[in-house]
């Protein structure tokens, strides 16, 4: 899908509850495996697979436009952890044709939303340095949002 042929923001769009255990899942993710491994070393990469995603502590989301795939995203409910309770947030992604329409930010609202009440609040998975994580929320802002950063 060229930039000329992206449908409207949200016109169409759908984001629910599947299981990520389906074909179109699959490559998503494994193009989310392929867009990680470009911007992170794979020691920085902890990525978690379809079966950690069919685990009954996890939230795993798709958005839909027009019914194709187009993005996806996950939150990992540690409860009983020693050092305290918290959320992790994995797999988001966001196919490249449709970035800049703000995918991110509703699938990341609707995960926030699936969260029982009790839930910690969601947080990313720390894995790089301080620079590092500020590099790639600006990169996010700028490829997401359209923000100059």
């Amino acid at each position: 899908m060229s930039a000329e042929h992206k449908m409207a923001p949200h016109a169409g769009l759908v984001i629910g509850r599947e299981t990520p255990d389906q074909p179109a899942i699959h490559r998503l993710l494994e193009l989310s495996d392929a867009y990680a491994a470009s911007l992170y070393p794979a020691e920085s990469n902890h990525l978690v697979d379809v079966a950690t995603l069919l685990q009954p502590n996890v939230v795993f989301l798709v958005a839909r436009q027009a019914g194709a795939i187009i993005g996806c995203g996950s939150v990992v409910l540690h409860c009983e952890e020693p050092a305290g309770a918290y959320a992790e947030i994995k797999r988001m992604y966001v196919d490249e044709h449709v970035r800049g329409l703000k995918l991110g930010r509703r699938l990341l609202e609707a995960l926030e939303a699936e969260l029982p009440a009790q839930a910690p609040a969601p947080r990313p998975a720390p894995r790089r340095s301080l620079a590092e994580r500020d590099a790639a929320a600006r990169a996010i802002l700028r490829e997401e949002f359209g923000m100059r950063v």
